[in-house]
């Protein structure tokens, strides 16, 4: 309470986020001081209320307690000190001294209001009063211009303020500091070792700066403390959905549902998570789910429709494409597909960038990457050649074109004289190999090929075992499906099949 009297009037120092702490004693000297300060006030303020002249001064002293009591008294709040708990009382402290120092004047100094140098006195005073609280308001504005001068300057006046060097952290990591937003979350650390915030912040910059096992142990660590809250479960939530990790993304945000009903956007992660997987029975529930209790949600009614038309992630980004067509978003497009050992959905997209600016070599040099992977190498060269025609200093499409006449002759002479099935056999065994260097998409486009070749249970196997790895199951078990069909009584078709199914059941 003292405090606020005293920056009332010299308002030096001020912080957003103090260090204070409560008095481990009452007879602190700052304690006893306040106290007796206190008590004095009051005194006072009781005292001018028995005459007329003096009691706005006396209802402004008590307003400015009684104000205050809530947060400035016995009860116990977390922070002490909080400038902005003052607003309110300082009306009341406002009239106290307008009025007070009125009644001094009148009674001890008339000739201050009746005297040319004593009005003029007053004016200096009033003029010189004003402009250092403008001054003082323009130096504090500098302070509150962003949210980095904000954090920092609480660094610097409330150094033992854990929450403060967290948020000049946060700060940092928004203008992308990583580095230094690192410093100033282990000195929160330091100061308050038990503040969940903190390690799940550091979990997200670690995430951030590409350290997946430091994230995934911060996110943790925080999870375990006692305080922690459906906050820290959404972050982690947040953070395992950019890692691909569905399931584990979406029990942590039904989680924080049961805590928070629809927090932030929770739905949407548990929607899309759905959608990545491709577990259309689960998203079209979960749709009708939120459907039911809010009728016109637009993203749940989206989403029911991809469920039930069996939409990906990229024929939906595919659709929106096309109603705003461009040549740089359908190369992007091609990208992602590619990115996602789509090659056929990559050489698609990449078709329609160079059918709306015909020039491109880019998307040329897409189409002949995916063919190069589809192993159709005359293909490939073919589009790499156009590339180059394009562009004769295109390094990449070079590089790639060199990579597509060796693999061309390569495979020439490792499939000179086979028959259609040891063709195909070959290609399983490719696949195979894939599978085993974790090339999961490789191994797919490698069994495609066998199957377009000669359908058999071997390629589709493998490319269910990869579906597998990669957590796409429904593709999994269609890719069993088709084993099965041609091989019923394939063990290892049988067993793919049952764990895909026992995922998506999970």
């Amino acid at each position: 309470m003292c405090h606020y009297i005293l920056t009332y009037f010299i308002p030096y120092n001020l912080s957003a986020d103090t260090d204070w702490e409560a008095f481990e004693s009452i007879l602190d000297y700052r304690a006893i001081t306040g106290i007796i300060l206190i008590a004095i006030l009051i005194f006072i303020a009781l005292k001018a209320s028995k005459k007329k002249e003096t009691r706005l001064f006396s209802f402004g002293i008590l307003w400015f307690f009684i104000s205050l009591l809530p947060s400035s008294s016995v009860l116990p709040f977390a922070e002490v000190l909080n400038d902005h708990r003052s607003f309110i009382p300082y009306m009341g402290l406002t009239i106290a001294f307008i009025f007070g120092l009125h009644y001094i004047i009148k009674n001890y100094f008339p000739q201050l209001f009746t005297q040319q140098n004593g009005q003029l006195a007053l004016a200096l005073f009033a003029i010189v009063f004003l402009f250092g609280n403008a001054f003082g308001v323009y130096q504090r504005n500098k302070v509150w211009k962003d949210e980095l001068s904000l954090w920092q300057d609480v660094t610097i006046k409330s150094p033992k303020n854990g929450r403060g060097h967290m948020n000049y952290g946060l700060a940092l990591m928004a203008k992308a500091d990583y580095s230094k937003a690192e410093v100033y979350f282990n000195k929160a650390l330091e100061l308050t070792p038990n503040y969940p915030t903190i390690y799940t912040n550091l979990g997200i910059l670690k995430n951030a700066m590409g350290d997946k096992e430091s994230a995934d142990k911060y996110f943790k660590k925080s999870l375990s403390l006692s305080d922690a809250n459906h906050k820290t479960k959404y972050f982690y939530g947040r953070y395992l959905f950019q890692n691909n990790k569905f399931n584990e993304a979406i029990d942590q945000f039904k989680q924080v549902n049961q805590t928070v009903p629809n927090f932030i956007d929770t739905h949407q992660y548990i929607l899309k998570s759905y959608h990545h997987m491709e577990d259309w029975a689960q998203l079209q529930d979960f749709s009708k789910a939120i459907l039911n209790t809010w009728p016109k949600d637009s993203t749940a009614t989206k989403y029911l429709d991809i469920a039930i038309n069996k939409k990906t992630v990229l024929e939906v980004l595919e659709d929106e494409v096309a109603a705003a067509p461009s040549p740089e978003k359908y190369l992007d497009l091609s990208f992602k597909y590619y990115n996602e050992g789509d090659y056929q959905g990559c050489i698609r997209a990449a078709s329609k960038a160079k059918d709306l600016k015909p020039n491109y070599p880019d998307a040329y040099n897409n189409i002949g990457i995916a063919h190069y992977h589809l192993f159709n190498y005359d293909l490939a060269i073919v589009a790499y050649n156009k590339a180059l025609e394009l562009n004769p200093s295109y390094k990449l499409a070079q590089n790639n074109l060199k990579n597509a006449i060796d693999r061309k002759s390569r495979l020439a002479s490792a499939t000179v004289n086979l028959s259609k099935t040891q063709l195909s056999d070959h290609f399983v065994n490719i696949s195979f190999e894939y599978y085993q260097q974790e090339k999961y998409k490789e191994c797919i486009a490698a069994a495609q090929k066998s199957i377009s070749i000669r359908p058999n249970a071997n390629a589709y196997n493998n490319i269910c075992s990869s579906y597998n790895q990669l957590k796409k199951y429904q593709r999994a078990m269609d890719a069993c499906d088709e084993a099965l069909k041609l091989k019923p009584t394939s063990r290892l078709a049988k067993g793919n099949f049952n764990y895909a199914k026992a995922q998506l059941e999970r």
